[in-house]
């Protein structure tokens, strides 16, 4: 399911930092999980990208700065 996304400061980290290479344009998925349907809050979003998620191939090798990641997590929650 193609969905529109909303475009902004947050998108354009998620583009910047390589996220949309493994989640693709729309969240839908590319060689990572779509991120359209998830249970998580923003806080929750912050911690995976940090430390990533157990039984899951998110290492949390993330190397962006704390105020763009809380960004992007804002962004992911709103998507």
């Amino acid at each position: 399911m193609l969905i529109q996304i909303e475009t902004g400061a947050g998108y354009e980290i998620y583009k910047q930092e390589s996220c949309i290479t493994f989640h693709g344009d729309n969240l839908e998925g590319a060689s990572g999980p779509e991120l359209t349907d998830h249970p998580w809050s923003a806080g929750e979003i912050d911690e995976i990208i940090s430390n990533g998620i157990e039984f899951n191939w998110l290492h949390g090798s993330s190397k962006m700065d704390e105020e763009d990641q809380i960004i992007l997590a804002e962004w992911l929650n709103e998507q």
